[in-house]
């Protein structure tokens, strides 16, 4: 799937999704993920020169999270991960 504007959804400091002020605006399709936008609004409520805030999870840091055993140290990365 592409990112582009429209599938952006606007939201408030306080997490509440901004709709288009015109009703012939595309509403985008989605949800803001409650949990995660805690990350998002502290960042926006102390740095007001920031416009924008995005982060990804890869498929090897989605599938170690979901591991019983998380990172082994078995490579000079996952030691430096450790510390």
């Amino acid at each position: 799937d592409e990112v582009t504007a429209s599938s952006l959804v606007k939201v408030t400091l306080s997490g509440k999704q901004v709709f288009p002020p015109s009703s012939a605006a595309k509403v985008p399709k989605g949800r803001v993920f409650g949990a995660g936008y805690v990350l998002h609004s502290a960042i926006h409520a102390t740095r007001h020169d920031v416009d924008s805030i995005w982060h990804c999870h890869s498929l090897d840091a989605t599938a170690l999270s979901q591991t019983t055993f998380g990172v082994l140290p078995l490579s000079q990365e996952a030691a430096f991960a450790l510390g």
